[in-house]
């Protein structure tokens, strides 16, 4: 097993992402390189239809990230780099929705108070998977409507260096122990050629049945 697969065994050991005995069966969305024209069935766990969001105003939220003039609500650049390595941004989820993410998926370090990165997949910008989890019901909840977005949405991920986007793409239900998520190119042995952004989190809402994992593929970096 490569090692950064064993990396992330490792870490999906940890807290909320702890390996249980329960097997759940998978429902699985298209493949992360393949455009998802369907959406999630609407008896799956947590089918709630996307908020509309006028293509304006989502427009010029991307460009106000784009040339780093957006306030970010209550989170500001000044974060990164205190504790934290990034802050994510859906504009899906709302102009004000900033969210800090932080080295490792330690429960009482990292997720009770922010999103976690996976030690040893991509960092954020790079080919390979970035993939981080977080909490949907509790510690703030930075997770809770990641299951509303739809195909095309803006993922925006603010570090110390660069801004960067990706693009929604697909959604999918698997089993606690499905780690093979967190590989360079999620569920496949493959070499990863692009990147990607994966997000782990428990499903449904108050259960640590199964998890919910949410896909984007990388779109652009503006170097600051």
């Amino acid at each position: 097993m490569p090692a950064t697969h064993r990396s992330a065994r490792a870490a999906l050991a940890l807290g909320m992402l702890a390996v249980t005995a329960a097997v759940v069966p998978l429902t699985v969305a298209a493949p992360v390189g393949a455009v998802e024209t369907s959406a999630v069935s609407s008896t799956a766990a947590e089918s709630a239809a996307p908020q509309s969001v006028d293509p304006g105003t989502a427009a010029a939220e991307s460009a106000a990230f784009d040339s780093r003039t957006v306030a970010a609500g209550p989170l500001r650049s000044a974060a990164i780099g205190n504790g934290s390595i990034g802050i994510l941004r859906i504009p899906r989820l709302g102009g004000d929705y900033a969210q800090e993410i932080g080295e490792g998926v330690s429960e009482r370090s990292v997720l009770n108070t922010r999103i976690g990165h996976f030690p040893g997949t991509a960092a954020a910008g790079e080919v390979g998977n970035f993939a981080l989890a977080g909490h949907r019901t509790s510690h703030h909840a930075p997770l809770l409507r990641i299951n509303e977005l739809v195909v095309g949405d803006e993922i925006l991920v603010e570090t110390a260096t660069s801004n960067i986007v990706y693009k929604f793409r697909s959604l999918e239900y698997v089993s606690a122990s499905a780690i093979d998520v967190t590989w360079p190119t999620p569920r496949s042995e493959t070499p990863a050629t692009t990147g990607t952004i994966t997000f782990v989190a428990c499903n449904p809402l108050r259960s640590t049945a199964e998890r919910i994992i949410v896909y984007g593929v990388l779109d652009r970096v503006t170097p600051k």
